[in-house]
């Protein structure tokens, strides 16, 4: 008897460990974004006070840890002949195979290097706000969506552990 309890409450902790990885994967996408914005206004900035090309900007990048992955990717795709639009997108495509992102923002991220260096510093650093105000506002909206389907996930997960020891009980 005691081993069947034994193993029903290691079942609900598994469920419960699920339900809270889970949990964290869609805070981290979160925070992902939240650095991405911070990417952002890093380059924007750059752009606006030192005229920095695409390279620059890159290398110069400072406090977005969970983008440093993407972005050293991107500088190799570029030093091995790639342009900053497909090597950007790559990079993009494979967050999204991560996990890092999800497939609806894909477009989001894809648009920071579209056209990039064919406009002015001033027409740049604009385009660059507006992508921090969209991004800004995905941000909420994930921020929001974030606290429901985190609470969600962490309840499913106990209660799927407790219904599979139930069962097997």
């Amino acid at each position: 008897m005691v081993m069947k309890l034994t193993g029903c409450l290691l079942i609900i902790c598994c469920g419960t460990a699920a339900g809270l990885f889970i949990s964290k994967r869609s805070r981290d996408k979160t925070v992902f974004m939240q650095q991405y914005i911070s990417f952002l206004t890093q380059a924007r900035t750059m752009i606006e006070f030192s005229g920095a090309d695409i390279m620059e900007i890159l290398s110069g990048v400072h406090s977005v840890p969970m983008l440093t992955c993407m972005i050293d990717d991107v500088i190799e795709k570029m030093r091995s002949g790639d342009s900053i639009t497909d090597a950007w997108r790559q990079s993009v495509e494979s967050a999204e195979k991560r996990g890092e992102l999800d497939g609806n923002d894909i477009p989001l991220f894809a648009d920071f290097c579209e056209g990039f260096g064919e406009l002015g510093a001033d027409e740049e650093a604009a385009k660059l706000q507006l992508q921090i105000t969209t991004a800004s506002t995905r941000y909420e909206q994930m921020q929001k969506d974030g606290v429901i389907r985190q609470r969600l996930y962490r309840t499913v997960g106990t209660f799927c552990g407790v219904l599979a020891a139930v069962i097997l009980i």
